[in-house]
């Protein structure tokens, strides 16, 4: 691939994410250096107290979790093509956690010295992260009210609406009964009583042979009875 070829790539990747609000001058700066890095599936992209890049999902899916020290693991997000990972990490400094592909996943990788350097010449660019190191500390203290106050009936269907993207179409997700029992802080047992109610409830399908397959089949009625409960 030529270098204007190679560069009008990563400025695309970077139009999928909040970095498109960004004046050309600065974007171009910020991406300019980056590299892309394809990583197959189950790769582990940064490890609890390592230096992190920032990485710029142009394609694929992964998530984020933390581990006890029995070995218990807690899945804190979900992401996919159009979402920046690593910001907070080269801003803050090292995170305690593990983030790893679920899908082969292609990202942008800007290293945390470029990201401080471009943040601090341009003011833009610094604001905006910081807006969004905000955002992120927003969602976490959501997900921590979910936790705390809702039925896990209830965070299962946020779950699968944040997994599904909010799509409004049938979709398929790939993800296990454990890993969405990781997700939502509960066991495995509770999830699978709990999406037999949705099955019954026309909300989702499964298939005993693809047991890491869920089919959402009417995202409009999981939507309205997860507005509709109440917590408890």
């Amino acid at each position: 691939m030529s270098g204007a070829s190679e560069f009008k790539r990563k400025l695309a990747a970077a139009e999928k994410t909040f970095l498109k609000s960004l004046s050309p001058s600065a974007l171009q700066n910020l991406v300019s250096q980056g590299l892309f890095i394809d990583f197959p599936e189950g790769s582990v992209l940064y490890r609890p107290g390592e230096e992190s890049h920032m990485l710029l999902i142009d394609s694929g899916e992964g998530r984020m979790w933390i581990e006890s020290a029995d070995g218990r693991r807690m899945v804190v997000r979900h992401f996919g093509s159009g979402e920046i990972i690593g910001l907070v990490a080269c801003m803050g400094g090292p995170a305690n956690l593990t983030v790893e592909t679920i899908q082969a996943t292609s990202a942008l990788a800007i290293s945390s010295e470029i990201v401080q350097r471009v943040a601090s010449v341009h003011p833009e660019v610094g604001f905006l992260f910081a807006q969004q190191c905000a955002i992120r500390v927003y969602g976490m203290m959501d997900e921590l009210n979910s936790m705390t106050f809702d039925s896990v009936s209830r965070r299962l269907a946020r779950c699968l609406i944040r997994l599904s993207r909010e799509s409004m179409k049938p979709v398929n997700l790939r993800i296990t009964q454990q890993e969405l029992a990781d997700t939502i802080a509960t066991s495995r047992e509770v999830v699978a009583r709990n999406l037999k109610e949705f099955r019954e409830r026309g909300f989702v399908s499964t298939e005993s042979d693809s047991p890491g397959l869920i089919f959402i089949k009417d995202p409009t009625a999981l939507r309205r009875y997860y507005e509709e409960s109440t917590p408890v």
